[in-house]
């Protein structure tokens, strides 16, 4: 029998995969500059992390060509390495929070907040991506409750929410914390959708995205999706869907769970993506922020 992985091996495995994702904008406008988390799931490149945050990217010509632009940093302090492109996001997603785009501080249940970023070039024009990049397994089946309640876990994320822009940019820090699950709730019937973890030093801002890893496994079982607003970051509770949910999600709009999904051709994926998914949703955040 091989030893149960202890929490410092899994948190060295999450943090050598998380990203930090930072979206500028070029000019002044109804789009804020955007930071948040990501966690890459496949050795070929592919980053899962919110719908609210990757929905800048089908904005990246808004409103003029360019605006947009959004760097895949990584390390302690984050540094910018890669840029990606929107390989999926989900359709239910952008239709029920189109209006959010505009808000200040949106309020999300999590449900389908997610999306798929597939790294494409790197930041340095002369560095070549790598031939495999750090990558966390994701589970993909059913918790019940029990289960998810018993389990230890290593939630990683960069948060922003207490940094000013300038600090953001150049002194954004890596954080880690061991947690268990407080609550767990449902979106559909009787599945485990959105995992309760309580007050944390993740309790903030930035931290959507992160990845909550199961220790026993080193397994992928959720991603950050939203906070509560007390104060400070103890009386919080930092929520995250799990990454059951996101692969039914996921299979509902594209015939394919996440296992299947990402062992197809992902060039392929993301073009026709690009051709048929993309126009739709942009046009959708277009309508919004033209109407403001």
């Amino acid at each position: 029998l091989s030893p149960q992985p202890t929490s410092s091996e899994v948190n060295e495995l999450t943090r050598k995969a998380i990203v930090n994702i930072i979206c500028y904008t070029e000019s002044a406008g109804s789009l804020r500059p955007l930071t948040g988390s990501g966690i890459i799931i496949d050795e070929k490149g592919v980053i899962l992390t919110n719908a609210h945050l990757a929905q800048y990217y089908l904005l990246k010509d808004y409103p003029i060509k360019n605006n947009v632009d959004c760097l895949i940093r990584m390390g302690s302090p984050a540094t910018p390495v890669y840029r990606g492109e929107l390989l999926f996001i989900s359709p239910p997603w952008v239709e029920s929070n189109k209006k959010n785009i505009v808000e200040t501080n949106p309020i999300g249940t999590g449900e389908n907040d997610f999306a798929l970023i597939l790294i494409t070039s790197a930041v340095e024009k002369n560095n070549n991506l790598p031939s495999s990049f750090p990558a966390v397994s994701v589970n993909t089946e059913e918790m019940n409750e029990k289960e998810a309640l018993s389990g230890s876990y290593v939630a990683v994320a960069y948060p922003a929410g207490f940094l000013g822009g300038l600090t953001v940019v150049q002194n954004l820090f890596i954080s880690s914390t061991v947690t268990s699950v407080k609550q767990v709730f449902t979106f559909r019937q009787d599945t485990v959708d959105l995992l309760s973890l309580g007050g944390s030093i993740l309790a903030q801002k930035g931290s959507s995205g992160g990845a909550l890893v199961r220790i026993s496994d080193k397994k992928l079982v959720g991603i950050v999706v939203t906070t509560t607003e007390e104060t400070n970051t103890a009386e919080r509770d930092l929520r995250a869907i799990t990454t059951s949910s996101i692969s039914s999600s996921l299979q509902a709009s594209t015939n394919e769970g996440v296992t299947d999904f990402l062992s197809g051709n992902l060039f392929e994926k993301l073009n026709q993506f690009r051709q048929t998914r993309f126009p739709y949703l942009k046009s959708l955040l277009l309508e919004e922020l033209t109407h403001q």
